[in-house]
């Protein structure tokens, strides 16, 4: 399967004006994003089993998910807990990323869409930044509550683009769009 995280980034002046935009292609799906896929495999396929996979959280502290014991997929703790930062870090993005270079907010995405055309699998949510001072952004990324560890969270991607100053009063928009099984056209 391969899959793609298409960006695209608008950001507007207090008056609404357009002040940029931009599309960027296949930044990175972090070591946290494949640890959660293993997990919900792990858990569907045989829940008492004692594996775990080793992942780091949003503080850099290392973590194992839980082993063992019965867990729904509607377990509260991860309820409400995806967010989408902005950040102002520049670097390039490596797998082992497990924060923003530098923070700067995040926000609760809209709920996500999924779409189907042939083999083709896209999600798609977005997230919305107001600022209240001029604010430089350069890097996003999507950061999630850990199932079965309350209060843990951890970044699944991290994204740069051209940086952009969002002025006193304007905004970022940002819109994921998650590719599988083929790319973006």
């Amino acid at each position: 399967m391969h899959s793609t995280i298409l960006l695209k980034i608008k950001a507007h002046d207090a008056d609404g004006n357009l002040i940029h935009e931009e599309c960027k292609e296949n930044d990175l799906f972090l070591w946290g994003w494949g640890v959660l896929i293993a997990q919900m495999f792990k858990v569907a396929f045989q829940y008492t089993d004692p594996t775990v996979f080793e992942y780091f959280d949003i503080n850099g502290t290392v973590r194992n998910t839980v082993s063992s014991g019965h867990y729904g997929y509607n377990v509260l703790p991860w309820a409400n807990t995806a967010r989408v930062q902005v950040g102002s870090g520049q670097g390039a993005p490596s797998i082992s990323n497990y924060q923003l270079e530098q923070y700067v907010a995040e926000v609760i995405p809209n709920i996500p869409d999924v779409i189907v055309s042939g083999d083709i699998v896209k999600v798609l949510f977005s997230a919305t930044f107001a600022f209240q001072s001029e604010t430089v952004c350069a890097e996003t990324g999507v950061k999630m509550g850990d199932v079965l560890n309350d209060g843990v969270f951890f970044l699944i991607t991290r994204d740069t683009f051209t940086p952009v100053t969002v002025s006193a009063g304007g905004s970022l928009s940002l819109q994921y769009e998650l590719w599988f099984n083929g790319t973006p056209t």
